[in-house]
C-alpha cells in the first residue's frame, strides 16, 4: 500500500511539472520610440512606434523561441527571443521562468555577441502576467528605445 501511495506521489508530482512548464501562452509587443532630442518633455510627446506583435502557445523547456522585426529605416533586424527554462531561477512558485530579451542582427538571426546591444529579462513562468524587457540603441544616426512587452495568459 505504501508502495502504491509513494508511486502516485511521484506520478502526480511529474505531471503537475510538466503541466505548469510551457502552459502560459503569450501576447508580445515590440514597439520604439524615438530619443534623439536631449530634452524628456519633447521624447514624452514622442509616439510609439509598435513594429511586431506575435504570440505564442507556450515555451517548451530548454526552447528558445525567436522573432525578426525590421527596425524602421535601418538595416537592422530587432530579434525578440523567449526562452523557457527550469534551471536557472527557482522562486516561490517553483523553478520554472522565462527568459526575454532583445537585440539587433543585420540578418534574421540571433547573434548577441556581435549585436551592437543587448538585453534581457527573466521572471518566474508559474506567477507570469506581464513582462517587458527594454533596451538603448544608437543606429543609422538615432537614438531609439526598443521595448518587449509581453502579456502571459492561460
Amino acid at each position: 500500500m505504501k508502495k502504491l501511495i509513494l508511486t502516485s506521489l511521484v506520478i502526480l508530482m511529474g505531471a503537475n511539472a510538466c503541466l505548469a512548464q510551457g502552459f502560459t501562452k503569450f501576447d508580445c509587443s515590440v514597439v520604439t520610440v524615438n530619443l534623439d532630442s536631449p530634452n524628456p518633455e519633447v521624447i514624452r510627446e514622442k509616439p510609439v512606434k509598435e513594429i511586431g506583435r506575435f504570440k505564442v502557445d507556450g515555451v517548451g523547456e530548454e526552447e528558445r523561441l525567436s522573432r525578426y522585426f525590421r527596425l524602421p529605416s535601418t538595416r537592422w533586424f530587432v530579434v525578440a527571443t523567449l526562452y523557457g527554462t527550469d534551471e536557472s531561477m527557482t522562486s516561490k512558485s517553483g523553478p520554472e521562468s522565462i527568459d526575454m530579451d532583445l537585440s539587433l542582427s543585420m540578418k534574421r538571426k540571433r547573434n548577441i555577441i556581435a549585436s551592437p546591444a543587448y538585453a534581457s529579462s527573466e521572471t518566474p513562468l508559474n506567477t507570469f502576467d506581464i513582462g517587458r524587457v527594454s533596451m538603448i540603441v544608437r543606429v543609422g544616426g538615432h537614438r531609439e528605445m526598443i521595448i518587449m512587452e509581453c502579456i502571459g495568459t492561460k
